[in-house]
């Protein structure tokens, strides 16, 4: 990043009382025009926030406790593996990012063993609500099952997906691999500017209803899906209409899941073993999350291309496990 940037985020985050991280792709070489500066501002507070700066654009800021920071676990600080320091007070932010760093291949490995359980789980799931002809669940277990195997792939190279730029990661992946296995399972056959608009509005609707369950910030709210908003007129802008399709397919499984999460925490209630669309359906959870939104998701219900992925997604497994052996 050139300083002429990182004087401007100064400018607009200094605080005498915390240090300022950069985290995310902006501290990579997968990043965008449109991509926001992930910011993690480690002090005396905890708190979210997010700032549109004419010169730069959008900031997304993340702020943590000093103590809480220090005491991040390596199975948790995968987060801390792409970063760069704008400003450490009492060495707060090097003294961590050295720790990452001495101990890089051990949290890769944690956070590769660990989307591993994610991608077996999901499959596991995918197939139990197959098994029952819940084609809603094992759809969406499918399609979960495909982000986290893509994730997987991608730290095989040791690196941290980057949700925007997972097509430019799996392209850049060292090892032979199958990618249009990859891009198949991902739907990119489908993606269109039209499927791109359905699937920003579905995404618009589960996050209004994420936020009325749990009671969010309004305003951070919306200045989020203005962040997401404008990011996929970028892409569209850009004819990068499959980024855009991925993209929103990645932020609409992660909020369905969070969803029926708040959902069964409310009601004391253990999550399904494959149930989760059709939960979300039958109990009427929300009047922005009906059968209309989930068709504007754009995932297959069709009973023979779900288990054509399932095949596809069990022979991947295989195949990177082997690798990983050898």
């Amino acid at each position: 990043m050139n300083q002429d940037k990182k004087n401007i985020l100064i400018e607009l985050l200094d605080d005498s009382n915390n240090s300022i991280l950069i985290i995310g792709c902006r501290a990579t070489k997968y990043f965008h025009e449109c991509c926001e500066y992930n910011i993690l501002m480690v002090g005396d507070k905890t708190e979210s926030r997010i700032i549109n700066d004419k010169k730069i654009g959008f900031i997304q800021i993340e702020s943590m406790k000093r103590d809480e920071f220090l005491e991040t676990s390596n199975k948790n600080a995968s987060y801390l593996i792409n970063n760069e320091i704008l400003k450490d007070n009492y060495f707060t932010l090097s003294t961590k990012i050295n720790d990452v760093g001495e101990h890089k291949s051990k949290i890769i490995k944690q956070y590769w063993n660990s989307t591993m359980i994610d991608v077996t789980t999901d499959v596991q799931k995918a197939t139990n609500a197959m098994n029952k002809s819940s084609l809603y669940d094992s759809a969406y277990w499918t399609l979960s099952a495909s982000y986290n195997l893509s994730k997987l792939s991608i730290a095989c190279d040791g690196l941290i997906q980057s949700p925007s730029h997972l097509l430019n990661q799996l392209k850049d992946r060292k090892n032979e691999h199958n990618i249009d296995q990859y891009f198949n399972l991902l739907d990119l056959e489908i993606a269109t500017k039209s499927s791109v608009e359905r699937r920003l509005q579905a995404l618009n609707n589960l996050n209004r209803s994420l936020s009325t369950i749990t009671n969010s910030n309004n305003e951070l709210f919306t200045r989020r899906m203005k962040l997401i908003d404008n990011k996929i007129r970028w892409f569209i802008k850009n004819k990068m209409i499959t980024n855009a399709f991925v993209l929103l397919g990645y932020e609409n499984t992660l909020v369905i899941k969070k969803i029926y999460k708040e959902y069964c925490n409310s009601k004391y209630l253990s999550t399904h073993n494959y149930k989760i669309i059709s939960e979300i359906l039958e109990e009427d959870i929300s009047t922005s999350v009906g059968k209309s939104t989930i068709k504007m998701l754009q995932i297959t219900m069709d009973e023979q291309r779900i288990t054509e992925k399932l095949d596809i997604l069990n022979n991947l497994l295989i195949e990177i496990r082997d690798n990983i052996a050898n």
